[in-house]
């Protein structure tokens, strides 16, 4: 049975600017403790460095958080944190650091840890522009002199490449510029997660002659549009925030 609706002007406007959802991208899922990466929390000074591969990443975007999997005591250290492109898979030797001038400094701040076992956030100064074509570094230069508890780890995952890099003393605080040999060159890199939003900006649309999909009418009866004669979506002139739906007839099909 085919009815024909007809509705003399209906508007809705919907007041948004962009819709978009954030996700997570987790790099890394097993539960080691040993490996003094990203942080060794039981020496005074740490420069650090992990590869993470396009595989496990998959997507581009602008990365705007990290986290690390941390677990042990309460503290407070400051940090810068670097991030950048590399065709590296692993670090070769103990002085196989990626240059400081091949990285982006995305945050500088301090760090802050709780007895809770979980995610530690960091908030990016500035968000990184992933590529998803080459791997990703992330270097960590902490910078606040004491140690902590021997019992204090990050939760890393075991590689068949030497993914994780780092050097660590109490008494000289490294420069990234310049780094010292690595005292850890590991089969291991520190489990992340990698914040990335996505957005999706709403433009100027047009007319159109033709749809398809579902529709309710004012009546409540829903169907499938097999012929439109008069509908248009356009973002109404001189605003990118106010979305304008116009119907006038609409022709559709019901089961019988």
């Amino acid at each position: 049975m085919k009815n024909i609706y007809k509705l003399t002007f209906l508007s809705v406007f919907l007041f948004i600017g962009f819709f978009g959802f954030t996700q997570t991208i987790t790099v890394g899922t097993e539960t080691n403790t040993g490996p003094s990466i990203p942080i060794e929390p039981f020496y005074g000074y740490t420069y650090s460095q992990d590869i993470y591969y396009q595989s496990e990443i998959g997507v581009a975007g602008s990365i705007t958080a990290i986290r690390f999997y941390y677990t042990g005591s309460a503290w407070t250290d400051d940090i810068v944190v670097y991030m950048g492109h590399t065709t590296k898979t692993e670090f070769t030797s103990t002085t196989d650091w990626v240059p400081l001038g091949s990285l982006t400094q995305v945050y500088s701040g301090t760090f802050t840890t709780t007895t809770t076992a979980g995610w530690i956030e960091i908030v990016l100064d500035v968000p990184f522009a992933y590529n998803n074509s080459d791997n990703l570094v992330i270097a960590v230069d902490e910078n606040t002199a004491g140690y902590h508890s021997s019992s204090d780890y990050f939760h890393c995952t075991s590689s068949t490449s030497y993914r994780g890099m780092c050097y660590y003393s109490d008494g000289t605080n490294p420069d990234p510029a310049t780094p010292p040999t690595a005292n850890y060159r590991g089969l291991f890199f520190a489990n992340v997660q990698l914040v990335i939003p996505n957005y999706y900006n709403l433009t100027d649309g047009g007319n159109t002659t033709s749809c398809s999909g579902i529709f309710c009418d004012p009546e409540g009866t829903s169907g499938y549009n097999d012929f439109n004669g008069s509908y248009t979506h356009t973002f109404c002139s001189g605003s990118s925030d106010i979305l304008k739906f116009d119907f006038t007839v609409f022709e559709t099909t019901e089961a019988a």
